[in-house]
């Protein structure tokens, strides 16, 4: 049993609820009810699925035991016993939920982990080769990808990776249905979400990272800077001022020609950079973080900061790129790769040999556009839901798709 000091609890609304325990044993039940000044009760009518582990995570001054959850957007009042043991409970009236406890160490090894924001409907597998290899050479360590659907071509390169030991692929299901007691009263779960929870698999991607430095990006983007390794970059910056947690790297389009939708690399020599705003990604240190958003960090553990520097970028090479024809090219000096360039293009074409085999596959552009189609109509009709369950009509019948095949309950309710 661990002893703990306080009792306290934050939630942060609407796309995931971090619940935060550091409770005495002897105080079983806590509750709150007015912090957010909304009457409403959590308890057993109330539409929330929690993901099937907690955290007891020892990075901070006294340890706390962290619940990940996600809910529409419901007010909040919590009734929830925590007791340490190697299990917690949580007690919604008269439901209750038992979750499995995982020990978040202090300490990381020097490395670098590269998060992929939750894999669905993905059919590029030209961008998931490029992405490991770049990152690789820029001195990441681990990966750690959410998984629910792909093409088979994405699926070999992912479990080709995962063979050499370097990415932890992780199911992501569908959410499913709410409890029985509140699935009459709630639409169903993953018609009231956005996207497919990417704060929530954020935040858990944090409480599995074993290195001391990490990266949240997509599968078409990869952070680098002049002159060495992002990662040598990031550790040398972060080591001349103890204060930063996290570093912000700008955004910049880039286009390759020609493209590399048949796994055609050549294009890496001479990349086009194009003048197009998008939001920023960081690379940060995994002990300072408290709660991660995609583009930057809500808080930190410790008195930290974020910085931005120019003297790295994150390179975009998404497929629209390719069709920015009013947007103005610009004069760059940042490539995917440090050091020869030729070589790591023959690397990559030698590992689409080892991967497919003699025959080549190819890139079919039809099943991205329903996916932007869909989205677009998602957004054009401003719905909370998830594209897992929107798209399905448009997308399930344009691939033969993989699916997680995970044999646990990962979404528990």
């Amino acid at each position: 049993m661990v002893s703990l000091k306080t009792c306290f609890l934050i939630f942060a609304s609407n796309a995931i609820v971090i619940l935060y325990f550091s409770c005495d044993y002897s105080k079983s039940i806590s509750k709150n009810s007015d912090i957010f000044g909304i009457g409403n009760s959590i308890d057993a009518d109330f539409p929330i699925i929690f993901y099937n582990e907690a955290y007891l995570d020892y990075r901070y001054k006294t340890p706390r035991l962290r619940v990940f959850a996600m809910n529409p957007c419901f007010p909040d009042e919590y009734f929830l016993s925590a007791e340490i043991f190697y299990q917690v409970k949580i007690y919604l009236g008269f439901r209750s939920i038992l979750l499995n406890i995982k020990i978040v160490p202090k300490q990381k090894i020097s490395g670098l982990t590269i998060c992929v924001q939750p894999v669905y409907w993905y059919s590029q597998p030209q961008n998931v080769l490029l992405f490991f290899e770049a990152w690789i050479a820029q001195g990441a360590t681990r990966f750690i990808a959410y998984f629910h659907s792909s093409t088979p071509d994405v699926d070999k390169i992912l479990l080709h990776y995962q063979r050499k030991g370097i990415l932890k692929i992780k199911p992501w299901p569908k959410f499913g249905k709410y409890s029985k007691f509140s699935s009459s009263i709630y639409p169903e779960f993953d018609s009231s979400i956005y996207r497919v929870g990417h704060t929530l698999a954020q935040n858990l991607c944090i409480m599995d990272i074993e290195t001391s430095l990490a990266s949240i990006v997509d599968f078409d983007e990869v952070i680098t800077s002049k002159d060495s390794r992002i990662k040598d970059y990031s550790q040398i910056t972060m080591s001349k001022n103890k204060k930063i947690g996290a570093i912000s790297f700008p955004h910049l389009l880039v286009k390759l020609v020609p493209k590399i939708d048949n796994f055609n690399y050549s294009g890496l020599l001479n990349p086009i950079f194009l003048d197009r705003e998008g939001p920023p990604k960081l690379i940060f240190k995994t002990s300072e973080i408290d709660i991660i958003s995609t583009h930057n960090v809500r808080s930190f553990i410790k008195n930290s900061s974020t910085v931005e520097q120019g003297a790295g970028v994150l390179l975009h090479f998404r497929h629209n790129s390719y069709t920015e024809y009013h947007s103005k090219q610009v004069t760059k000096s940042f490539k995917f790769f440090t050091g020869d360039q030729l070589a790591h293009i023959s690397k990559l074409q030698k590992q689409v040999s080892t991967i497919f085999g003699p025959v080549t596959p190819s890139f079919d552009p039809s099943i991205l556009h329903k996916l932007n189609k869909c989205i677009n109509r998602l957004v054009s009709e401003n719905k909370c839901r998830s594209t897992v369950a929107y798209c399905h009509q448009d997308l399930n019948t344009a691939a033969l798709w993989v699916f997680e095949k995970s044999a646990k309950k990962i979404f528990v309710t």
